[in-house]
């Protein structure tokens, strides 16, 4: 049986200490050329991202409590831009039909809201 291949896709100002200790036992268990991740995104091609994802099997979406929050100085969130490089990747993994499995760490959530019924 061959091991997956997994890429981490994570906000890089959120929580590096914890992404770097999911690579770390990533890798432990599935061998240190079995998990990708960008430590830090300057300079890097979105074609070098690319052909990571190309390679793998499953995508870890790291999502701490400001994730979805995350903005550029003149207050637009990220997630909104075209451009942003944890948007495409994400896009990316649908469109490839890669499996996304969202990590939670900190106090994040996916942002569904529960309410109790009424009466």
């Amino acid at each position: 049986m061959t091991e997956k291949r997994v890429f981490i896709c994570y906000r890089d100002q959120a929580v590096p200490f914890a992404v770097g200790r999911i690579a770390y036992f990533l890798k432990a268990r599935l061998g240190p050329e079995s998990v990708f991740r960008f430590i830090d995104n300057v300079g890097v091609d979105f074609n070098q991202i690319v052909g990571c994802l190309l390679q793998s099997d499953v995508v870890r979406v790291v999502i701490g409590e400001h994730w979805r929050a995350a903005a550029f100085p003149d207050g637009r969130r990220r997630l909104d831009d075209p451009n942003d490089f944890l948007r495409l990747e994400i896009e990316y993994a649908f469109g490839r039909h890669l499996p996304v499995i969202p990590l939670l760490i900190e106090n994040a959530s996916l942002g569904f809201r529960t309410t109790s019924p009424t009466r």
